[in-house]
């Protein structure tokens, strides 16, 4: 059962809740346009236009390396892919901060934006590679569902209406920022995918045998 797949699986729910956390960041990131306006001095128009090109090229960018790359790194390494996350993330999450507080006239935010977009796309190839793997055949299309599921709502949604809420506040006691102390905040929360995915990629060949085995 989709229970049992969680349960007989700490590398998968560990691989889960690092993408539960990631997207808590990216929930709060919606905010991202409005901190881009207000606080970094952007015209609304051009700096939708530039994001929209660093989302597709980076973001596509990003869906090639997280999936070839992960899948080369698995099959050199045998570590896992949550490991070749944990990589992407403790040399990409750092920038991150430095993207909330660099100079905007630097070029420098222009390649932390750049690495934001390319980290979205990296993570979902091997994440789900991570689901597939360790999940038995007859479960993991529900097992898929439910980490959807999980994810959106755990993570997006929290993030969103969290980020909201702590911009609101910010707002009502006069904080200078509140956009740009609400990305760092939620950056910070971030950081935890780092841990998760190096444990999960550390256990993930215990994992995958005790599957094979029980098949």
């Amino acid at each position: 059962t989709t229970k049992n797949a969680f349960a007989h699986s700490p590398a998968l729910v560990m691989t889960v809740f690092g993408a539960v956390t990631f997207h808590i960041f990216l929930g709060a990131a919606m905010f991202e346009q409005i901190w881009f306006v207000e606080e970094r001095g952007f015209d609304r128009t051009e700096i939708a236009e530039i994001t929209g090109w660093m989302a597709m090229g980076a973001g596509i960018l990003g869906n090639i390396v997280g999936g070839a790359g992960s899948d080369y790194f698995l099959k050199k390494t045998g570590l896992g892919r949550p490991m070749f996350l944990f990589w992407v993330t403790l040399f990409i999450m750092p920038m991150m901060l430095a993207y909330r507080l660099v100079d905007p006239a630097s070029p420098l935010f222009m390649v932390c934006m750049f690495l934001a977009f390319f980290q979205f796309g990296s993570v979902y190839g091997p994440i789900f590679g991570t689901v597939q793997e360790l999940v038995p055949p007859e479960v993991r299309g529900t097992v898929t569902a439910v980490t959807l599921l999980i994810i959106n709502v755990m993570g997006i949604g929290f993030g969103v209406t969290a980020g909201g809420l702590f911009v609101d506040w910010l707002i009502a006691n006069e904080v200078d920022s509140p956009y740009t102390t609400t990305l760092v905040f939620f950056t910070g929360i971030s950081f935890l995918t780092i841990p998760l995915f190096f444990f999960a990629g550390r256990r993930f060949q215990q994992d995958k045998q005790a599957l094979i085995r029980s098949m």
